[in-house]
């Protein structure tokens, strides 16, 4: 496996091994399916592909553990207000992998404060917080730490 392409693929999913455990298992079927014993950037993507759309893409449940909390007493933020934020980092950092998406740019709308969402995104290291200072103040930009959901809300929306 190229090792560039595997490792920028992974970055930002090495806290979230679950999904790398998703991806390796699928690779290892399709190249089981395609008898080869060495894989290809194509491959990857290949892969990677189908695990974000089509008819054998990962369900939205698969990502429950990015969008809820996991405990009912302590998760006053709904699984549609957090996608509906990582929706919007997503798409406004769709071009680059390496993107940031402006806070001013996170605009859906919520029932719960949009600052309560991100920071309970941040503590559970869904997202990725960054402080730029300006003349003005402060800005905040945000991006999504698992590459392969942030694919997945793209193709998925």
């Amino acid at each position: 496996m190229p090792f560039a392409t595997t490792y920028s693929f992974f970055k930002g999913d090495l806290r979230k091994s679950c999904y790398i455990q998703i991806f390796c298992s699928h690779l290892v079927e399709y190249m089981n399916k395609k008898k080869v014993n060495y894989v290809t950037d194509a491959d990857i993507e290949k892969v990677k592909g189908d695990l974000i759309r089509g008819n054998n893409s990962l369900d939205r449940a698969k990502f429950d553990n990015l969008t809820a909390a996991g405990d009912d007493h302590t998760d006053n933020i709904s699984k549609d207000d957090a996608e509906a934020v990582l929706r919007d980092i997503a798409n406004e950092s769709r071009l680059d992998p390496k993107s940031w998406c402006d806070h001013s740019a996170i605009n859906s709308y919520t029932k719960s404060p949009k600052d309560n969402i991100l920071e309970d995104l941040e503590i559970r290291q869904v997202i990725e917080k960054d402080v730029i200072f300006i003349e003005e103040g402060v800005r905040f930009k945000f991006r999504i730490k698992v590459g392969l959901f942030k694919e997945w809300l793209l193709k998925n929306q």
